[in-house]
């Protein structure tokens, strides 16, 4: 952008979305934590999504508003899984001899968990698809990239189930999610066009959490049509 560019105040834009909400949802501002690491790896160069680091800190606050066990860096093994990423901003603009590290944040304190992809009805015992780091996409090594709907079944003992109602910002956030819920339930409000008030009895809902970049937000009509329809 030339250096005297206008740009949107996202800022004021969020604080108008937070004032139009109910006061019994929580809200869960980030921007002061995002604000604080500022300096620290929290978006890749060539893509629009944030970093694994970025999710974690995000994973801290959300753990406090959920009353949720927060966690230290220390309690996961932090593979860097490519250092050759290159993303949507990459590939709009030709950016050369720049690439991107995506790591991801595995907990000491391991817990099996299935996930079955709705779609497809496939089943895996890690949301992670090391094939994607083979593809152009490589950020579709979380979850292998946006579905309808994911169902995430823990083994522990938790007593508490969550719905995810997320775009592709979230999809680095799950990791931390997992070892916190009983089941969580993961919808893309972009593709699944379902009952909300059936899901939420059929899965034992406890917990529902809204996770999307404030781009998303704004701009896609989905979550609309989700609210005025349940």
């Amino acid at each position: 952008m030339p250096k005297y560019a206008v740009t949107l105040n996202q800022d004021k834009q969020i604080d108008n979305i937070y004032s139009k909400l109910d006061d019994s949802i929580v809200k869960i501002d980030l921007r002061n934590t995002l604000k604080k690491h500022k300096d620290e790896y929290l978006y890749y160069k060539t893509d629009h999504h944030w970093t694994s680091l970025a999710s974690y800190y995000a994973y801290q606050d959300i753990a406090k508003a959920f009353n949720l066990e927060t966690t230290k860096q220390s309690d996961y093994t932090i593979y860097p899984v490519t250092t050759n990423f290159e993303g949507t901003l990459a590939n709009k603009t030709g950016s050369v001899n720049i690439k991107d590290e995506i790591d991801i944040y595995v907990p000491k304190d391991k817990c099996d968990y299935v996930i079955t992809d709705e779609s497809t009805n496939k089943k895996s015992r890690t949301i992670y698809h090391s094939d994607a780091l083979e593809t152009k996409d490589q950020y579709t090594v979380f979850m292998g990239g946006n579905k309808a709907l994911f169902h995430i079944n823990v083994d522990n003992n938790s007593k508490r189930h969550l719905l995810l109602i997320k775009d592709s910002y979230a999809n680095s956030l799950i990791p931390f999610l997992i070892p916190q819920y009983a089941s969580i339930t993961v919808v893309d409000a972009r593709y699944y066009f379902e009952d909300y008030s059936r899901l939420i009895k059929d899965d034992l809902i406890t917990d529902v959490l809204f996770m999307n970049n404030a781009n998303t937000f704004v701009q896609d009509t989905s979550l609309a049509d989700m609210l005025e329809a349940n």
